[in-house]
Order: C-alpha cells, then sequence, then structure tokens
C-alpha cells in the first residue's frame, strides 16, 4: 500500500509540474491592469447614483400606498335593521347597615403617671436627668485578667 502511495504521489508531482511550467496567456497581464485601473472610475458612480435610487424608491411608495379606508365601521345590513327600545330594570334597594366607627391608628394615648413624673423631673432638673439618663456616664473600661491554664499530667 505504501507503494501505491508513493507512485500516485509522484504521478501528482509530475502533473502538478507540468501545469506550473506554463507561461501566462499574451496580454493577459495588460488586461488585467487596464480591469484595475478602471475600477476607481465605477467607485466614484456610486455616489452619484444613490440620491437618484433613494428618490425613485420614494416615489414607488408614495404611489402604491392604500388610500385612506372610507368603510362605514357598521355593514349596510345593520343600518336597515331596527334595534328595539332600551328595557330598563330597577334594581331593589337594598338597606345596608352602618358599620361602628374607629379611632384613627396614630391618635395619641395620654400619658401614664409614670411617664408624668419623668416629664416633670426632666423639666424642673434637667442636668441631673442628663446625667441619669445619659449612657455614656454609665460606661466604664471592663478588664479580665487572664486565665492561667496548667498543663495535664
Amino acid at each position: 500500500m505504501a507503494s501505491e502511495d508513493s507512485n500516485l504521489d509522484s504521478i501528482l508531482d509530475s502533473a502538478l509540474r507540468e501545469y506550473s511550467n506554463h507561461e501566462p496567456r499574451v496580454g493577459l497581464e495588460g488586461r488585467i491592469l487596464r480591469r484595475v485601473q478602471s475600477a476607481p472610475n465605477a467607485r466614484r458612480l456610486w455616489p452619484k447614483l444613490l440620491p437618484a435610487l433613494a428618490a425613485i424608491a420614494l416615489a414607488i411608495a408614495i404611489l402604491h400606498r392604500d388610500p385612506p379606508k372610507t368603510q362605514p365601521l357598521l355593514p349596510e345590513i345593520s343600518r336597515t335593521v331596527e334595534t328595539p327600545p332600551p328595557v330598563f330594570f330597577q334594581q331593589p334597594v337594598v338597606k345596608r347597615r352602618k358599620l361602628p366607627k374607629r379611632k384613627p391608628f396614630a391618635e395619641p394615648e395620654p400619658l401614664t403617671a409614670e411617664e408624668r413624673a419623668l416629664l416633670r423631673f426632666v423639666q424642673s432638673h434637667p442636668e441631673q436627668a442628663r446625667e441619669a439618663l445619659s449612657l455614656s456616664a454609665r460606661i466604664e473600661e471592663i478588664t479580665i485578667e487572664p486565665l492561667k491554664i496548667e498543663e495535664l499530667q
């Protein structure tokens, strides 16, 4: 199998060598150069044609626009049919009982005896009240002695 692969490889190599050894056709190079040089002219034509194409597309869109529809909302048949006069039903009157009114939620409650006493104390002795009620005066630094753990034997 390896000899068949090498034989096929050699046939392909020789065919490709013969194909690549040929000279290009006469005048091919000149034709390619002329085409490349004329290409920018075609590119310059598009900016000139673009507004004209847009105008044509706009004109087509306007001409093919559907006219506004002025058809009646109801078909002709429904206009000729007579509708019966409306019938009114009288609803029975139901007497509703009144619910008791509740107090508003945010209504203040009267002060208790303890709250009144505290208010009188604060008004009469503001400095003593400030000292008695402040948290910073009561906070003292706490020190804890280190624990001593003896070794187990």
